[in-house]
């Protein structure tokens, strides 16, 4: 990145007591020129309440409609959207037209301009941070930048998937840093922020581990959604429970296919689904999905499946993903969501 310009003099005079107290408030602090992102050349000065962004008109305005509709229509007098935007005026930094970022924190638009300067700031399968991925969500979506919202969609579709694959609930990669400490409410950040930004096709699987989340977890993160969505979370909680039951009887229940007739793999099997049942909804791996994923071994230990017989032991894989297809098909009416035709239309 290039190098960072001097800061312009001030034209106040003012020495006033306050102005020399190093505890004020940062409200009260000169945006500065930004180390990183100041280019000797750029065109365009982006401000912040903190930095001061040198950067070039024509690559806001390739990447992005709402820069280029500003770019292409000069403005008189001050032009902005109440509810936050740019801000086009006659304001100028060092002889460079200056517009003002308001309702975007210096944070948020840090990460946008790397994200536009710097192709691996963020790609697609390569682990990142809870801020950066809400940062280019959310300004990706406010300024139209198609091509990098797409990106953060998909990167997240990895890890809260729209469609069955195998290896669904362990997709061999991480979403996060090895050294990002991972906040407990990651999953309520990322479901409020696909609520707000419209990111249709990961909502039922954002929707699912905000779900299966300890219930104090659930009360507690609460306050970043709306209350319609928080009841979503609430009653699907309990379709899920139920799913744990439907689980247990699936895969547990003798199948006329299998041709058992042992009463011992009969009394095994028994045995089982009423210890599934008794533990279920207080073990996080009897959901659903956690469930398929780890079949057999994950519904007893291996002196209790010793009993089985050969046949109902074979037969489980075919049983199981026959519930996984029936309950992924149905997991956007667990949330009172659209199906996943619909969803999936969102990136057509």
């Amino acid at each position: 990145m290039a190098s960072r310009a001097k800061r312009r003099r001030s034209s106040s005079s003012s020495s006033s007591q306050d102005d020399k107290n190093t505890d004020r408030s940062c409200s009260n602090l000169k945006p500065t020129p930004h180390d990183a992102l100041w280019f000797k050349d750029g065109s365009i000065v982006l401000a912040t309440d903190v930095h001061l962004y040198r950067v070039h008109e024509g690559v806001l305005a390739q990447n992005s409609s709402v820069f280029k509709d500003m770019f292409d229509f000069p403005t008189s007098g001050e032009r902005g959207d109440a509810d936050g935007g740019v801000s086009a005026s006659a304001e100028e930094w060092d002889g460079v037209p200056l517009v003002r970022m308001v309702g975007d924190s210096d944070e948020d638009v840090y990460h946008l301009l790397m994200a536009l300067y710097d192709r691996e700031y963020h790609q697609t399968n390569k682990p990142t941070t809870l801020p950066i991925i809400l940062a280019l969500l959310s300004l990706s979506t406010k300024y139209d930048i198609p091509t990098l919202r797409r990106e953060v969609i998909d990167h997240l579709a990895i890890f809260y998937p729209s469609r069955l694959t195998k290896g669904l609930r362990y997709p061999g990669t991480s979403l996060f840093k090895k050294k990002y400490v991972i906040p407990k409410d990651a999953n309520f950040q990322l479901l409020a922020a696909a609520r707000r930004y419209d990111a249709r096709p990961i909502l039922p699987m954002l929707f699912y581990e905000c779900a299966v989340e300890p219930w104090d977890s659930i009360f507690e993160y609460s306050k970043l959604l709306d209350s319609e969505d928080f009841q979503r979370i609430i009653t699907g909680r309990e379709k899920l429970s139920t799913g744990i039951y439907k689980f247990g009887r699936t895969v547990l229940h003798p199948h006329d296919s299998f041709h058992c007739s042992s009463g011992v793999c009969s009394k095994a099997r028994m045995d089982l689904f009423i210890q599934w049942m008794e533990n279920g909804e207080y073990n996080p791996q009897a959901y659903p999905l956690e469930a398929c994923a780890n079949g057999l071994s994950g519904i007893g230990e291996e002196e209790d499946l010793v009993n089985l017989c050969p046949g109902c032991v074979s037969g489980t894989p075919q049983l199981l993903e026959y519930f996984q297809w029936v309950f992924w098909d149905a997991l956007p009416a667990v949330f009172r969501l659209d199906d996943w035709e619909t969803l999936e239309k969102e990136l057509a």
